[in-house]
């Protein structure tokens, strides 16, 4: 009987927490409640899990780039085809010995950036670093194209968040995340001009946008891999 009388007063006390869960709150979250820090978190978190884990092949990717001979191996630059930083800046070519150097302080600003104490100092020293190592291996097949590009804008914009002072003691409420909200404007405007620049571009040169073979090769692949459930849609891919 008072085993019964046990298990009754336990479900009974327990069934409204599993009809109406109690909300995850601030204190039961691991991440801060102030958005921009949780961001900077995570994606600090990722670059150094990143550059843990493939610096080493960055660096014996370099170490023979370096010493090819090859036309290539003399430019430096961000993009597929290296450009000047911001259009002006021509970066340095590093040896190797400065490139794993400038890949050591890259992720220790990285990491430091992740302590509460002082973030944006070591979020803009990692995103000075980011234009030395970067800019070094735009031939290298992974960090060829677009994909480096993003870091130092990130790290930036990062850097200039006043609301990563408050990171040892957030204030409430969270301030307004006004940097994240710079980037997608950022990442939408990068990504929307690049498209109407193809566009442009087939009536500077009179050739059709459709006809490079990367972008053949990102429609065929959107259109088998998730074909559109609409016949006008899949009529409309075909045609492009």
């Amino acid at each position: 009987l008072a085993a019964n009388e046990c298990w009754r007063r336990c479900s009974h006390e327990s069934l409204p927490n599993r009809i109406h869960p109690r909300p995850i709150s601030a204190e039961d979250s691991m991440l801060p409640e102030d958005p921009v820090r949780a961001f900077q978190l995570c994606y600090c978190g990722w670059l150094i899990l990143s550059m843990l884990t493939s610096s080493s092949q960055y660096q014996l990717f370099y170490t023979w780039f370096h010493s090819s001979g090859i036309g290539l191996a003399s430019k430096r630059g961000l993009g597929a085809h290296p450009s000047k930083l911001y259009g002006i800046i021509t970066p340095p070519a590093l040896t190797p010995l400065q490139m794993r150097a400038v890949g050591v302080a890259f992720t220790a600003c990285l990491l430091a950036s992740l302590a509460p104490l002082a973030p944006r100092p070591f979020l803009f020293g990692a995103f000075a670093l980011s234009l030395l190592y970067f800019p070094q291996l735009y031939a290298e097949a992974t960090l060829s194209g677009h994909n480096p590009i993003l870091v130092p804008a990130v790290l930036l914009l990062l850097a200039c968040a006043p609301s990563l002072d408050a990171a040892a003691s957030p204030p409430s409420p969270p301030p307004p995340p006004w940097p994240l909200q710079l980037l997608r404007v950022y990442l939408a405007s990068g990504y929307v001009s690049s498209g109407v620049a193809k566009v442009l571009c087939s009536f500077r040169f009179r050739r059709y946008w459709g006809l490079g073979t990367s972008l053949q090769h990102y429609f065929l692949e959107g259109m088998w891999s998730r074909p559109a459930d609409s016949a006008l849609t899949r009529s409309v891919q075909w045609r492009l």
